[in-house]
């Protein structure tokens, strides 16, 4: 089933929604297989005696290795075709799934293989969104479908933190064999999540459809190191992209120091775990409620610049409402921040791409999150040296250099102009097109024809 635009003869297609099922399926995959041991900390040091540091190894392997893999991401996707990068990401998160199921048999150690192997395949997943919806997806039908795809990797984050815990129960007097056997159904259970995302891709993934949607599904591809150097020396683009990273990279380091800052303040694990959760939740739903309310590319310059703004200033007066000790206050400050956070994630992907065009998605978004995990790693780093002291004092230090990354982000983002290049290539050739029907219509009424 088709729906077709006279004035361009363009193409939507029905099947892009299974395309996008499979592709939000893989997505949230990436998700659970990157953070679902972070729940198990405490499961996996008494069951394998293993180390903080190995396993804070399986989050940074991640961010360490999102660069390089990116840079072979960005190429397949510009250069080659979408299902080519995602049949690699599958791949490799299936490969990765299944090394851990030999945990109880080499060890510890076979986890970290397959982190590695699923660590590189995530940029082949995330950098590849924007290249879905704009060779699947009408210009106006682009942002809410940019933000369900992103949500699928947050939904992934969110399952697992819940799914862990549905395998591995245990307590003080439970034997350590009986431990490692509930691992041991988790990580089978991950196994068959990986093959049937692998099954998935093979059987219903498709790069393009038969006719384009618009305009920017048939330009003209660019040179790969073309591409690249190009958009590094676009100053709006890169003013953008620094920006974003700034702002993506906060909330990868608060989420991740987030128990260190608010324990000084007088909050358990509990009260970390009910942040976290609140944050995943209302994550999803701010990109999900951004995609919907901006439909035109010429608004999503001030929305993201507004998210970003407020995010900031809410970001600074998070340690004096914590200090208020009040439940409510608390449930909400976690709440606005994770709506903030988030909401301006596929909207900031969708002005990228429309600042950096005619660069391709890939190239466009690669940097951008590459950007995002260097700095990640650069500010876990000095936030974990910032908090050793485990005071106040450090809590409120520790926020404050948080929210100076993130005003500075929102300053270098108002540099970037509002150029909305890809749209006004789109609307110049259906202009073209509509001009010579309209003359020849005129022709046809001088001459007699009705």
């Amino acid at each position: 089933m088709t729906s077709e635009n006279p004035s361009n003869n363009f193409r939507e297609y029905g099947y892009r929604f299974v395309v996008s099922a499979v592709f939000a399926i893989g997505s949230c995959t990436s998700g659970l297989m990157w953070i679902s041991f972070a729940p198990l900390a405490n499961t996996l040091e008494k069951a394998y005696g293993i180390s903080s540091y190995e396993l804070n190894s399986l989050g940074l392997l991640y961010s360490g290795l999102y660069l390089p893999s990116s840079l072979l991401a960005q190429y397949f996707i510009d250069n080659l075709d979408l299902r080519s990068s995602v049949l690699t990401a599958s791949s490799l998160t299936a490969l990765g799934a299944f090394l851990r199921l030999f945990i109880n048999k080499t060890g510890f150690g076979i986890v970290i293989a397959g982190q590695v192997f699923a660590a590189i395949g995530q940029p082949f997943f995330l950098n590849a969104v924007t290249k879905l919806t704009v060779d699947w997806y009408r210009p106006k039908a682009r942002s809410i479908a940019t933000s369900v795809l992103f949500a699928g990797n947050q939904i992934g984050v969110v399952l697992g933190f819940f799914i862990p815990s549905l395998f591995v129960q245990w307590n003080d007097t439970t034997p350590i064999e009986d431990i490692r056997g509930q691992v041991g159904q988790f990580v089978t259970f991950q196994a068959g999540v990986g093959v049937a995302l692998l099954l998935l891709v093979l059987s219903f993934f498709k790069s393009k459809p038969p006719t384009p949607p618009g305009v920017a599904a048939i330009r003209a591809t660019e040179n790969f190191k073309e591409a690249l150097r190009s958009s590094l020396l676009s100053k709006d683009y890169m003013a953008f992209a620094v920006g974003y990273a700034l702002n993506l990279s906060g909330y990868i380091a608060f989420s991740t120091v987030l128990d260190s800052l608010i324990t000084p303040l007088g909050y358990g694990d509990s009260a970390s775990q009910s942040a976290g959760t609140a944050m995943n939740i209302t994550s999803v739903i701010g990109q999900l409620v951004a995609g919907l309310i901006v439909t035109s590319p010429k608004a999503l310059r001030t929305i993201i610049l507004v998210c970003f703004g407020l995010n900031a200033l809410f970001q600074g007066a998070l340690v004096e409402i914590l200090r208020m000790n009040v439940e409510i206050s608390f449930s909400i400050t976690f709440v606005i921040l994770g709506l903030l956070y988030c909401a301006s994630w596929p909207l900031s992907a969708e002005f990228a791409c429309e600042v950096n065009y005619p660069r391709g998605e890939g190239s466009t978004l690669g940097i951008m999150n590459s950007l995002a995990n260097i700095f990640s790693i650069i500010n876990i780093l000095i936030l974990t040296r910032i908090l050793e002291p485990k005071t106040v004092e450090a809590a409120i230090s520790a926020n404050l250099y948080i929210t100076v990354c993130l005003f500075a982000g929102t300053v270098l983002a108002c540099l970037s102009r509002n150029k909305v290049h890809r749209h006004e290539a789109e609307v110049s050739l259906v202009n073209e097109r509509i001009e010579p029907l309209t003359q020849t219509q005129g022709d046809e009424r001088t001459n007699g024809n009705p």
